[in-house]
């Protein structure tokens, strides 16, 4: 038991809040609440930094200091082993009766590399290791049930659980049944109602570069634009999707609404005929086309087929009109002639990349030749999405695309790049091949190709005549 100094007992009394203390201490009876209430106290000094003395005076133990670990005795497996390499004794060890954990310890590697060897002496050598089992003959695979449907969960009433924006399905998708029934026809099917929809959806969203919740936004807009009245080829084009995804999604929250036509279509004419009402002639929707000239018997190529093609290509492509059609497809000409990529001019026409492709395969097959494009543009590294706004920034300097086409075929400088560009177009002035030119100067057949693409539009011509006599 500690004694009291009297001394530090002065000098507690002279303490603020000293008598407060000592009263409330006193009017605690003596047993397990007054212990308590001695150790919270001494807990409380300590994180002050009192350190109680030890009892009899005994000053704090030393601590000894950590042994080295024992020296591990060799294994007595690893005695006279037959085999020069490592592989070898590990097999040899484990032939022997030793664990695959004692064989890593004792070398300090895996076990999943000892059981790796062990399972490829099994397969090649025939080996077996002390423990192994003979395999049992195997059974045969019962046969699942033959036309098992499982239970699905039906549709559920609107409103749907994505239109709850705080719903805790958007982060945790297993809240949804495994199945569900076939939500086709109907708004339900704009969104996932089952486990195996989310993830579908899910994956679709990430590989486009967006969240669920995006994505589900996006075909809300496009249900809203085409009931607006937008043709579904501008719908994609102004949201940068393929036509496909729009006419897919129509298809499956759309069918419903037809269904419900014909329904009511039916309706009307089973009750016309109950009550002998006149039936109703049909009227034909009035499509404005073009007045064709008669086509020749057995002449697909004649001028109304073409007609008739160019008027189905310009409605397939969302044209109002045929003249428009004509127009973009000159416009494409004339851009790709000045040098633009048919992405560029996608982007700036604003149509895909299918119509400008279409449209210069057209071209193409009237004789129109496109200029190829120069070393420099080959290899220009663009960020076309960070720069779809500011053309101007598009433009990039020949020093600046040169650094960069040495550094992508590995040069170590822009002299030495430049160099091998002259080496290319002197082996290639003296009649030499590009397969040639790269087996006697070393470089690759790519960058050889390349180099003579530059060359070739700057101007340079070969002359084959001596080497196509020989």
């Amino acid at each position: 038991m500690p004694r009291i100094d009297p001394l530090q007992m002065a000098q507690f009394f002279a303490l603020p809040g000293a008598a407060e203390l000592v009263e409330a201490f006193s009017a605690i009876p003596p047993g397990e609440l007054r212990d308590s209430a001695v150790s919270h106290v001494q807990v409380l000094a300590r994180h002050s930094g009192w350190v109680p003395d030890t009892p009899f005076g005994v000053g704090q133990p030393e601590r000894l200091a950590p042994s080295a670990a024992p020296k591990r005795l060799a294994s007595p497996f690893s005695e006279d082993l037959k085999s020069a390499s490592a592989e070898g004794q590990m097999i040899e060890r484990a032939l022997r009766g030793e664990a695959s954990a004692s064989i890593a310890a004792d070398l300090g590697c895996g076990v999943g590399l000892i059981e790796r060897l062990k399972n490829k002496a099994r397969k090649e050598g025939g080996l077996v290791f002390p423990g192994d089992t003979a395999s049992k003959p195997g059974k045969a695979k019962a046969k699942g049930r033959k036309n098992y449907v499982p239970d699905k969960m039906p549709v559920p009433p609107p409103p749907y659980w994505w239109e709850d924006p705080a719903s805790p399905i958007w982060e945790n998708g297993k809240l949804l049944p495994h199945y569900s029934d076939k939500a086709d026809g109907s708004m339900a099917g704009l969104g996932p109602l089952d486990v195996r929809s989310y993830t579908t959806m899910s994956n679709a969203a990430a590989r486009n570069g967006m969240t669920l919740r995006q994505y589900l936004a996006q075909r809300f807009e496009i249900i809203r634009r085409v009931d607006r009245g937008e043709k579904p080829t501008q719908v994609a084009i102004d949201l940068r999707i393929n036509a496909f995804a729009v006419y897919s999604l129509l298809t499956k929250v759309g069918r419903g609404r037809m269904a419900e036509g014909v329904a009511a279509h039916y309706a009307a004419e089973a009750v016309a005929v109950k009550h002998g009402a006149p039936e109703v002639a049909k009227v034909e929707p009035v499509v404005e086309a073009t007045v064709l000239p008669p086509a020749k018997p057995g002449n697909r190529n004649g001028p109304a087929s073409a007609l008739a093609a160019r008027i189905a290509a310009a409605k397939k492509w969302g044209f109002e009109s045929l003249d428009a059609y004509e127009a973009a497809r000159v416009q494409v000409r004339d851009l790709r002639l000045k040098g633009i990529g048919p992405k560029e001019i996608g982007e700036q026409m604003k149509q895909p990349n299918e119509f400008v492709r279409a449209a210069m395969s057209y071209w193409r097959g009237l004789g129109v030749e496109w200029p190829e494009p120069t070393f420099s543009e080959q290899v220009q590294p663009v960020d076309r999405k960070r720069h779809a706004n500011r053309p101007e920034h598009l433009a990039m300097t020949a020093l600046s695309a040169k650094m960069f086409a040495a550094k992508k075929w590995g040069f170590p400088s822009l002299d030495a790049f430049e160099a091998a560009r002259l080496t290319v177009r002197k082996h290639r002035l003296d009649g030499a091949r590009a397969a040639r030119i790269a087996e006697q100067t070393g470089l690759t057949y790519g960058f050889v190709k390349a180099a003579l693409a530059y060359w070739r539009s700057a101007g340079e011509t070969w002359d084959d005549s001596a080497e196509r006599a020989a």
